[in-house]
């Protein structure tokens, strides 16, 4: 009886499509085989892999003109045309929360997704242009029930999403926040998404760590990071020795290495239960301030 051969061209065909696929490495410079090892992909899967997308934290349009659904929409990724933002490794902190007594009396506490957008670093506020998105919040899910809601920037435990946007700051002598003299000073604008609409829901200011004429005086506040972070932090905190520590989080090879880099983070980010939102810029860290 004659074996039957139906598996032998599919069989033939996947190692074909194998073959091809590390061959297409190297037709680009063999680019796949600088990655790291161990990250967990086959070498077909690396060839396969499609580039990273550019992208950008800059709004396509002044916030204002975009509350509605253009945010939502835009921050989703289904506007045609435009870059949109993507984002660093998020972090979980604890921080205090509103609408009960646990909350009131500090015997409970809501947990904060945070991220950075992965241009963050480029937002110089000496020389805004345009409104740009730094930040996404939100409050983290739990398996059943909601989250108590956030007290500084109000997150709701819904779990909605977040975003901090810098504008540059207004042109009004009777703006509630004046600039203080002296002290480089940007506006924040917090943007609440709930399915396709959007809605600005608080604004302060937005400012950054370092002070000195000479950013290269004071490099522990005023050296632009690499990669972009986000945390809740003030201005206390050395942002070198967290930038730093950051990039070990975000390249760590393994799980070990990563639990590591992030206890350390959270040791850098003890005291965040109350403490602003924490961003790289390009001069090293700022806050999103005061109301």
């Amino acid at each position: 009886m004659n074996r039957p051969i139906w598996g032998r061209p599919l069989k033939r065909s996947l190692r074909y499509a194998a073959l091809a696929g590390v061959l297409a490495g190297f037709g680009r410079g063999n680019a796949d085989a600088a990655l790291p090892a161990g990250n967990g992909m086959s070498s077909l899967e690396l060839s396969t892999s499609r580039p990273p997308r550019n992208a950008s934290g800059e709004l396509p349009d002044p916030l204002a003109s975009m509350i509605g659904k253009p945010f939502a929409k835009w921050i989703n990724g289904k506007m045609t045309g435009t870059l949109y933002p993507d984002w660093s490794k998020e972090q979980t902190r604890d921080r205090k929360c509103k609408g009960s007594t646990k909350c009131d009396n500090g015997d409970d506490v809501t947990k904060v997704a945070i991220a950075a957008s992965t241009d963050a670093n480029d937002i110089n506020i000496d020389n805004l242009q345009k409104d740009r998105v730094a930040v996404r919040m939100h409050v983290t899910k739990k398996l059943f029930g909601h989250r108590p809601d956030e007290s500084k920037y109000g997150l709701s435990g819904r779990g909605l999403l977040y975003y901090l946007v810098v504008q540059p700051w207004p042109n009004d002598p009777n703006h509630p926040n004046p600039n203080p003299a002296g002290k480089p000073a940007a506006q924040w604008s917090l943007v609440k998404v709930d399915g396709d609409q959007s809605e600005i829901v608080a604004s302060g200011m937005f400012q950054r760590c370092c002070t000195q004429s000479d950013p290269q005086s004071d490099p522990e506040h005023c050296i632009r990071p690499k990669p972009s972070y986000g945390d809740f932090k003030d201005c206390n905190t050395s942002h070198r020795q967290y930038s730093e520590t950051f990039l070990q989080f975000q390249n760590a090879r393994s799980d070990a290495e990563e639990k590591q880099a992030e206890a350390r983070l959270a040791s850098l980010a003890s005291g965040s239960l109350t403490a602003s939102a924490w961003v790289s810029c390009s001069h090293g860290c700022c806050i999103a301030g005061p109301k």
